[in-house]
């Protein structure tokens, strides 16, 4: 009989987990918080910076449909462990030998380390960790965990770059990625030692995973065909974009505002961070609540594009510091009641557990493939319209959040109409 409950340990293997993932994501992304520095210790320009997004867009766009195989064929606190390997080598690279060469080189390691090999392993391990009827729970404080961690790892790297940088900006760099080695190495042993003490709780789902018989193309075949996981993957699409849209946010302070950098770097912090960690393990909660996780993230897109359509049409006179901090903290909250729990879509559908790494791989293919164009894209507005720029930007969020919602209202109602069963094949 399979336990409805999460368990402590669970929790604790969460909490670890967590921590690793934050560190996993926060190497390809630094440049986010540590972007003078990766200057200084690269000797490039801002254009060739960029190249390394492009390389780990293009990562996310093509390897994990791939990858998840791997999730599949192999044991999942395995494929946990070598990844993070992979991952301290490389952080250990750029902190011994630092150059662009070097640089380029150490993110294609990333895309392989964080992206083929793990991406559809996490959201297996959390199914394997708890009944499918809890799942939402299990992905919302999942994220909530990884947002402890993102502010863990943040204040470790900053503490160390803070010590080493006062002479030598690139030998801060050096050190902050010795931390992110560090941090992930002493976690990632953590969480191998939970994970095996709490063993498969959900033993069904994992009696449905006949990974040692499958295949590349089998296995795309099968995943392709399941109409739930396209609709996961454009949700995620529009989630995504609207919550890019959502971090811009950021300069507006500052270039709208006329906040400074400090403080507008402040709010960015407790927007990304706290609402992922307050809002991810109610999100979870409330979807299982409710009995309908598409029902749980119709609601957050609609209170996303409320919020920032208000501050579109709103008079100049009340976008004021406080209003528009509100109405920020709002959306990002909704953001991320939804952020953590989207990925559960395929359990809400049924879709069998052989094919659920594979799945997540897939649809976070399309889910992610803004990062390969939007930024790009508003960044030219912002060049070439100034502050106006900023209510292009806002309307793309809400045109994405309300793509979203139809998008999960069809998805419900095929679901409904009996179309949206396992073995149903997209048309």
């Amino acid at each position: 009989m399979r336990e409805n409950k999460v368990g402590v340990n669970v929790y604790v293997a969460l909490l670890f987990l967590g921590i690793v993932f934050s560190v996993a994501y926060s190497v390809p992304y630094i440049k986010a918080v540590f972007y003078d520095g990766m200057l200084e210790l690269t000797g490039v320009s801002n254009a060739k910076l960029g190249v390394l997004m492009t390389i780990y867009g293009l990562g996310e766009v093509l390897t994990p449909g791939i990858g998840g195989i791997l999730a599949r064929k192999f044991n999942y606190i395995g494929i946990i462990g070598f990844s993070s390997v992979g991952t301290i080598i490389a952080c250990l690279l750029m902190a011994l030998f630092p150059s662009y060469t070097m640089t380029l080189f150490v993110w294609m390691i990333l895309v392989f380390s964080t992206l083929f090999m793990v991406w559809g392993t996490w959201f297996k391990t959390l199914r394997l960790l708890a009944d499918d009827k809890v799942q939402g729970t299990m992905n919302g404080v999942f994220y909530g965990m990884c947002g402890i961690g993102y502010l863990l790892v943040n204040s470790v790297s900053l503490y160390a770059y803070g010590k080493f940088a006062a002479t030598d900006p690139a030998a801060g760099m050096k050190a902050v990625f010795v931390s992110f080695a560090a941090v992930m190495a002493v976690c990632t042993l953590l969480a191998v030692v939970v994970l095996k003490k709490v063993g498969i709780v959900n033993s069904q789902a994992l009696e449905e995973d006949d990974g040692d018989k499958v295949s590349l193309i089998e296995d795309m075949k099968g995943v392709a065909k399941y109409r739930s996981v396209w609709y996961f993957g454009l949700t995620l699409f529009c989630m995504y974009s609207t919550n890019i849209a959502i971090q811009y946010f950021t300069p507006y302070f500052t270039d709208v505002l006329g906040m400074t950098v400090v403080f507008s770097g402040a709010i960015a912090i407790v927007r990304q961070y706290g609402m992922k960690i307050v809002g991810s393990p109610l999100g979870g909660i409330f979807a299982d609540k409710i009995g309908s996780i598409s029902k749980l993230i119709i609601a957050a897109f609609f209170v996303c594009a409320l919020m920032i359509g208000i501050v579109i049409v709103l008079p100049p006179e009340l976008k004021t510091l406080t209003v528009i901090m509100v109405i920020i903290m709002v959306a990002s909250l909704a953001n991320n009641l939804a952020g953590g729990v989207q990925y559960a879509i395929p359990v809400e559908a049924g879709l069998p557990m052989r094919y659920h790494a594979s799945a997540i791989g897939f649809g976070s293919a399309i889910g992610f493939s803004p990062d390969l164009f939007q930024h790009v894209l508003f960044g030219y507005w912002l060049d070439k319209y100034g502050n106006q720029g900023y209510t292009y930007i806002f309307v793309y969020g809400v045109v994405t959040a309300v793509i979203g919602i139809v998008i999960l209202m069809k998805f419900l109602r095929e679901k409904a109409a009996g179309r949206q069963s396992v073995g149903q094949e997209a048309a």
